[in-house]
C-alpha cells in the first residue's frame, strides 16, 4: 500500500470532526504525513432584492475569524493527536464541492472526514457532504464517526 503524505481533514467542528482529527492524527503519526484542516463556510443565499445586503457591515468579518479561530483549536487538537506538520485553510463556498477541488488542487493522498450518519428524511433534507465528496474525491476518502452517547 502506498504510504499517505498529505491528509485533508474537512471539519465542520462537530464531534464526528474531532474523530476525523484523531484518526488522521495516528495516520500521519503512522506514516509521516502531513495534515490541512480545513473549514469550508457556506454563506446562506436567500433571494433578496437587488443591492440588499445580506450581513450588515463587518458580520461576515466576525463569523470567518470565529471559523479561524476554531480552525486554530482545531489544530492544537490535532497536534496532540500526532499531526507534526499541521496547516489550516478557510474557504467560501459550497462544501463539498470546495472540499474536492481543494483536494485536487493540492495533491492530497487521503480524504479523512467525518459523518454524521443521517438516514432517512434527515438524510433528504440535509444532504450528506460526506457521500458527495466519497463520490467525487481524486484519492481515497475515510470516513468516520462519532460514538453514540448513549
Amino acid at each position: 500500500m502506498k504510504p499517505f503524505k498529505k491528509v485533508l481533514v474537512p471539519l465542520d467542528f462537530s464531534r464526528c470532526s474531532d474523530e476525523a482529527i484523531k484518526t488522521a492524527g495516528d495516520l500521519c503519526e503512522r506514516y509521516g504525513a502531513d495534515a490541512c484542516l480545513l473549514h469550508v463556510y457556506e454563506p446562506i443565499n436567500y433571494a433578496l432584492p437587488v443591492n440588499y445586503p445580506f450581513f450588515v457591515p463587518g458580520q461576515l468579518e466576525n463569523i470567518l475569524a470565529e471559523c479561524e479561530k476554531r480552525l486554530g483549536q482545531s489544530k492544537q487538537q490535532a497536534q496532540a493527536a500526532g499531526v507534526a506538520n499541521a496547516q489550516t485553510q478557510l474557504l467560501q463556498g459550497i462544501p463539498a464541492t470546495e472540499i474536492v477541488e481543494f483536494a485536487k488542487k493540492h495533491g492530497f493522498d487521503l480524504i479523512v472526514m467525518g459523518t454524521h450518519g443521517r438516514t432517512g428524511f434527515q438524510h433528504a433534507l440535509m444532504g450528506s457532504v460526506a457521500e458527495k465528496v466519497l463520490r467525487r474525491a481524486p484519492c481515497a476518502v475515510l470516513t468516520v464517526r462519532a460514538e453514540s452517547q448513549s
